[in-house]
């Protein structure tokens, strides 16, 4: 007996994935331009701004989603009207993804009183600067009286409704996906997911950054499960198995291994923003620091004697980079990173086993793409 033929790749040239999505996302915010034009130059320059944020990124989730939807593309040859659409509704989910990223970021860095993003200016720093530069020119005889904060807080706030548009478009893309509105239901309750499980992360990553929840190792693991393994790695992985139709099993294998790797990265995050080179990193080294960001790194450090010389200045607002690099080596001494290091290597480990036992519902392909991924994340440095 003959094996059934495999269909055609839907993208031929895998290295071609990132400029196709970048493509994809210039196209819809492209389209939106002349609309906030219309509403004048400051809504013209909050668009630019929040489409600007997300250029410089890694495209780590939507191009994973793209792998998977290939990987899981298998059977009859569909006709090219079909392979068409599912190609169509693959790049839209991985813009939408990639949007919802950048939205999480822009809110992140209001949250963390940030300025900074991807080594470089970001949208607040951006704003704050515009702004302070027109209040300065409108002054009379050049002397600006007002608020010196004024422009700061514009900016922050502008981040927020920038953050606010990018989640909108991201829903309202893959709300209008072409494909049965059955797919279109479930692509959406996963978003739903992903945003939700996520804003409960970041609530919990605030009130225990502000001392208003108690830090404890479970509840430290939960912050850290929720805010990022939600959307990370698991929201692609779903999205992607939404729109082949995959199995039961094979989703339930996607969702688990997507929890534990974006768990292991949400790790890998922490410990690069402390220890991380900040050339590749891009992120202020002493900004979790300052913020008192309640971390593994932080939950294991506390239960050593190097806690007692940690304690006074973390979480200090005006905080030295010499005194942060004197936490760092504090923390590095009480086996803080160590301990993290093992945890991401145990939920790699069990990934892979799960990998290795043959999962049902889940082809060879598939299962090569993960073990990729792993790949990808061994050794990260940014």
């Amino acid at each position: 007996m003959r094996p059934e033929p495999m269909p055609p790749p839907l993208f031929p040239d895998p290295s071609g994935l990132p400029a196709l999505v970048t493509e994809r996302i210039s196209e819809v915010l492209g389209a939106r331009d002349g609309a906030f034009a219309r509403q004048g130059p400051d809504a013209a320059l909050l668009w630019q701004a929040t489409s600007e944020s997300l250029q410089g990124g890694k495209l780590l989730r939507p191009i994973l989603l793209l792998q998977m939807v290939e990987a899981l593309h298998t059977g009859p040859e569909a006709a090219e009207s079909e392979r068409a659409a599912l190609r169509s509704a693959a790049l839209d989910c991985a813009a939408a993804v990639e949007m919802l990223h950048a939205a999480f970021l822009l809110h992140d860095d209001v949250i963390d009183h940030d300025t900074t993003r991807r080594g470089r200016t970001n949208l607040i720093g951006v704003l704050a600067e515009a702004a302070g530069s027109d209040a300065a020119a409108a002054a009379p005889d050049g002397h600006e009286d007002r608020d010196p904060g004024a422009a700061l807080h514009w900016a922050r706030s502008a981040a927020i409704l920038a953050g606010d548009l990018l989640i909108a478009q991201a829903h309202g893309m893959i709300a209008r996906i072409d494909l049965s509105r059955q797919v279109r239901l479930d692509l959406l309750a996963h978003l739903e997911d992903a945003i939700e499980e996520t804003a409960i992360g970041e609530h919990l990553d605030v009130g225990l950054g502000a001392g208003v929840l108690a830090p404890t190792t479970q509840t430290i693991a939960r912050m850290t499960r929720l805010k990022t393994a939600a959307y990370t790695l698991e929201l692609p992985l779903r999205l992607a198995a939404a729109l082949t139709a995959a199995s039961p099993e094979a989703q339930a294998v996607l969702r688990g291994a997507g929890g534990r790797l974006g768990f292991a990265f949400q790790l890998q995050d922490d410990a690069l923003s402390l220890f991380g080179d900040v050339q590749e990193h891009g992120k202020d080294p002493d900004s979790d620091l300052r913020g008192g960001k309640q971390t593994a790194l932080i939950a294991h450090a506390r239960s050593t004697s190097a806690w007692e010389l940690i304690a006074p200045r973390f979480g200090a607002a005006d905080l030295t980079p010499a005194e942060g690099e004197e936490l760092r080596g504090l923390l590095q001494a009480s086996g803080a990173l160590d301990r993290v290091q093992e945890l991401i290597a145990d939920e790699i480990a069990a990934v892979r086993a799960l990998l290795a036992s043959g999962p049902e519902g889940l082809p060879p392909a598939a299962v090569q793409v993960l073990l990729d991924l792993i790949s990808r994340l061994d050794g990260r440095t940014r």
